[in-house]
């Protein structure tokens, strides 16, 4: 998106959070608070339309670290590359409510997954990866795994992340990101 002045020069560039926020507010729309401040949603409407955006986002990333055509610098920063991203952040917010349901042998086995697939992403994901790409999906899909675990019972997965040094990382993580 790009904002224009009423003399047609350029103000500002928002960033490809703002751009998400935009379009995650407009989807907001499909959804209603109850009295209660529960949210409702309408049918299954939102969740598809989330998967789509992320079906077609995530195609967009993979097309783009595999072409050698363009900048890797344009796919990294664009939201349209990064949409899947915040769209999976956005079906777990959205299916919460199943995971808080679920058994406790199913939520310390997403979280032992989820803590897997974040480990491995340590490893396995080196500076020749292509990204946002297919590595991508390594620490995505195990944070996802690791929210949905502890959004349910107890378990030990999440009693290990609520340590304090853990609780500390997790505390100055997007702090040292942004530093970086």
């Amino acid at each position: 998106m790009l904002f224009r002045s009423a003399h047609g020069h350029q103000d500002r560039h928002p960033s490809p959070n703002d751009e998400t926020t935009i379009a995650w507010g407009a989807g907001r729309a499909l959804m209603r608070l109850r009295g209660d401040g529960r949210l409702v949603i309408r049918r299954r409407v939102p969740i598809l339309i989330i998967v789509a955006i992320a079906t077609a986002s995530f195609a967009l990333a993979l097309k783009g670290a595999t072409s050698d055509g363009g900048s890797w610098l344009i796919h990294f920063y664009s939201p349209l590359t990064r949409a899947w991203e915040f769209a999976a952040g956005a079906l777990v917010a959205l299916l919460l409510p199943y995971a808080r349901r679920a058994h406790g042998v199913l939520t310390t086995l997403f979280g032992i997954v989820g803590f897997a697939l974040v480990l491995v992403g340590f490893w396995a994901v080196s500076g020749d990866a292509h990204w946002p790409g297919i590595a991508t999906v390594l620490p995505v899909a195990g944070t996802a795994l690791l929210i949905a675990a502890g959004s349910g019972s107890a378990n030990a997965v999440s009693r290990a992340l609520s340590i304090r040094p853990m609780v500390l990382i997790g505390d100055w993580s997007y702090s040292l990101y942004l530093w970086h």
